[in-house]
Order: C-alpha cells, then sequence, then structure tokens
C-alpha cells in the first residue's frame, strides 16, 4: 500500500507535497530517498561536479546517508521532529530546521549555485550577510 512509498530521509514526506522541496531522490541499492532541497541545504551533503553520479541529484550518496543518519538526532526548532540538518550559518546560533520549516520559520535562504553556496540564516540572524 501507500505506506511503501519512499520517503525524504530529511523531513519525512513523500513525493506528494513537494513542490517547494525539489525531486524526490530514491536510492534504491540504500532504501534511501531526499529531496533535492533538503539535501542542497543540509551541512555536511557533498554536490559533486562529475555527471556520472547525477542519478541522485549529483550529490554523493555516502554524504546523504550520512547526514540522515546524523539528523535522526537533531529535533527541528519548528516542529521538533528529527530529520532537521539545516542550521544556521551563525556558528553560536542553535536553530536547525527541515527545509520546509525553515521557510515556515522565515529563515532566509541564500542559493549562489555558480559559487555553490547554499546557506540558511534564522529570521534572528536573517540580517547578517
Amino acid at each position: 500500500g501507500p505506506s511503501t512509498r519512499p520517503k525524504c530521509g530529511f523531513c519525512h514526506v513523500g513525493e506528494e507535497e513537494n513542490e517547494a522541496r525539489g525531486k524526490l531522490h530514491i536510492f534504491n541499492a540504500k532504501k534511501a530517498a531526499a529531496h533535492y532541497k533538503c539535501m542542497l541545504f543540509s551541512s555536511g551533503t557533498v554536490q559533486l561536479t562529475t555527471t556520472s553520479r547525477a542519478e541522485f541529484g549529483d550529490f554523493d550518496i555516502k554524504t546523504v546517508l550520512q547526514e540522515i543518519k546524523r539528523g535522526k538526532r537533531m529535533k527541528c526548532t519548528l516542529c521538533s521532529q528529527p530529520g532537521a540538518t539545516i542550521g544556521c550559518e551563525i556558528k553560536a546560533c542553535v536553530k536547525t530546521y527541515h527545509y520546509h520549516c525553515g521557510v515556515q520559520d522565515k529563515a532566509k535562504y541564500i542559493e549562489n549555485m555558480s559559487r555553490g553556496i547554499y546557506k540558511l540564516y534564522c529570521k534572528n540572524h536573517s540580517g547578517n550577510d
């Protein structure tokens, strides 16, 4: 039934409501899945420049699986559920989010593809660039 459909290892939602989160990439060998944006802003994920692994949104699957594992211990500032690997860039700040929770909590996402910069500043620190 529907319970077997893959869900994102970070935000725990499947494909049904992910328009903002980007494509849900599924890695069958490891029974893992993750939305593009959930991976993009997680601090420990590594994007590859090679196209040989493009089937997982150009992310190094090893780093994604490590982040999903790390996320199991990280509770979201907004919803208190685990998987919240997107922390505020200000090192002293303890706020950490799921991608969509950061959006809801008015955090500021910095996305600079040409420089490979993908950061979150919580609403308290969004004035500090």
